[in-house]
């Protein structure tokens, strides 16, 4: 399980949540996110916005993510 930080997260939807963590299991698959409100320990600051989006692949949806600066 890893925890990152990030400035901005833009959620599929199309709304942007500041100062979020988004948590991802050993495969990287999302499986949190959270605003973060104090300093976290094992929370990885990456900055910047990260946008995530549906998907779908043999019908079954999932969630992608792309780092933007």
């Amino acid at each position: 399980m890893t925890r990152r930080a990030y400035n901005r997260v833009i959620l599929p939807d199309g709304n942007i949540c500041n100062q979020h963590v988004v948590v991802t299991d050993d495969s990287g698959n999302i499986i949190a996110h959270y605003p973060l409100t104090s300093e976290e320990a094992f929370t990885e600051w990456i900055g910047g916005t990260l946008d995530l989006r549906e998907s779908y692949q043999n019908d079954k949806k999932s969630i992608r993510y792309s780092k933007k600066h």
